[in-house]
């Protein structure tokens, strides 16, 4: 069974974002390995307490506010390799992850090899074809055929019974939550809001290709919910509380941009 990202989790990864937001614009005007050791630790601690899904997000989230914050090369690089090592103790030492990722390469060679969450979901976008079998008539999500149905395997429900065409319309959606969400941080008035639209711009699209990815067999089962889509309480909240961040920010855009009357 995947281990689904719980309400704490959520919830920790947006005021993450805070922080690193925070954290960033302290020392942006000269931005250097401090900031690599911050990072790092305050993700080790919550390494502690979830497991490895939840840290990944929360470290390719912090590597982009990173990059969008005017980091070098040798940083980038620098990070880049202690997050690399990070990640090959992980799958080292985690014995679940070691079985999806090996679970995950024989299905490269072989779908039949895969694992039955996997094998349905592939067998629930096949019937549903160009233009699917048609809202709430699709047959994967009865009788257990296809798990978690509501939740991590939305997306492949969305393909069997809407289509290709479905599916790419929520994928259009997603790109353009996305577009928005840069501009928003682009135009922000300040750096702390700009990085922080960002972070959450990122976090939902990580979020989002990672749902994606499992459910068209890419990479192996995450547990990770469809931002937006995905059923359950707790990841709505903190997703739309995240875009509640963006709004904030891109009402001061709005602001800052209405011309004012000279005082005489």
């Amino acid at each position: 069974m995947d281990q689904v990202v719980t309400f704490p989790q959520l919830f920790v990864v947006a005021g993450l974002l805070l922080i690193l937001a925070e954290l960033i614009v302290g020392i942006q005007a000269g931005l250097d390995l401090v900031l690599i050791g911050s990072i790092l630790f305050v993700s080790g601690f919550i390494g502690m307490f979830t497991d490895s899904v939840p840290l990944m997000l929360i470290l390719a989230t912090a590597l982009s506010m990173f990059f969008i914050a005017g980091a070098d090369l040798f940083q980038m690089v620098a990070i880049g390799g202690v997050m690399g090592v990070a990640g090959w103790q992980l799958l080292t030492h985690l014995e679940y992850a070691q079985q999806r990722l090996t679970s995950h390469w024989a299905a490269v060679e072989d779908l039949r090899q895969a694992s039955d969450h996997v094998q349905q979901a592939v067998t629930a976008f096949i019937s549903g074809g160009l233009t699917g079998v048609g809202l709430g008539e699709g047959r994967q999500k009865f009788a257990n055929n296809l798990p978690f149905p509501h939740t991590d395997s939305i997306f492949a429900v969305i393909g069997e019974e809407l289509g290709l065409l479905g599916t790419f319309l929520v994928i259009a959606l997603f790109v353009v939550l996305i577009f928005r969400g840069f501009t928003i941080a682009r135009y922000a008035p300040d750096a702390f809001g700009g990085l922080l639209a960002a972070g959450v711009t990122c976090w939902i699209a990580y979020d989002a290709l990672l749902n994606i990815a499992v459910m068209t067999a890419m990479i192996p089962p995450t547990g990770v919910p469809l931002p937006f889509i995905s059923y359950g309480g707790s990841s709505l909240v903190a997703t739309l509380a995240g875009v509640g961040v963006m709004l904030n920010v891109s009402r001061a855009v709005s602001r800052s941009a209405i011309p004012r009357r000279r005082q005489e």
